[in-house]
């Protein structure tokens, strides 16, 4: 039989929390402490003149799109990430500083890192954004060689062969 889910009452935090005043520091685990030194890991850099530090955690949605756009040309779809993890002001800095696509992918790469727990410097972040693109465009070769020998609407497709290939 499954357990049923007590919903807490505001009396009851005032009874816990008085029993956590009893106890040592030492018995206790310090989740912001913890959580801290999970921010101070991500330090912050200078991109473009502007100072920023990527967000040690976001939401689910917010990765999700990131995931999406790893490896993108689509300059809308990455300007709406680095503005929703930066804010539109920093986005338009760089934008007016001359940022390139593949500066812009790299800084998408570097603080996804850092919202993924595992930060990385600028070179490695760079890298990880080449090899998140060149997935991208394998998979489209992929794609269009799989579309190239898909039978046509006739019943016909495939490779067509040449004439010196033979019967």
């Amino acid at each position: 039989m499954a357990e049923r889910v007590q919903e807490l009452d505001p009396s009851v935090y005032a009874d816990h929390a008085a029993e956590l005043d009893r106890l040592d520091a030492a018995q206790v685990e310090d989740f912001d402490a913890f959580w801290q030194s999970e921010v101070d890991k991500v330090k912050p850099a200078k991109i473009r003149g502007v100072v920023v530090r990527p967000p040690v955690d976001v939401s689910l949605a917010l990765l999700q799109k990131l995931d999406e756009v790893a490896g993108s040309t689509d300059e809308r779809a990455i300007h709406d990430v680095v503005r929703r993890m930066f804010g539109r002001d920093v986005m338009q800095t760089w934008i007016d500083a001359g940022m390139g696509i593949r500066e812009l992918q790299t800084v998408v790469a570097w603080a996804g890192a850092a919202m993924r727990g595992k930060p990385v410097d600028f070179a490695t972040a760079a890298r990880l954004a080449g090899e998140a693109l060149d997935a991208v465009e394998a998979q489209g070769k992929a794609g269009n060689r799989a579309q190239r020998r898909a039978p046509g609407k006739a019943g016909k497709g495939g490779r067509k062969k040449s004439a010196a290939a033979g019967p």
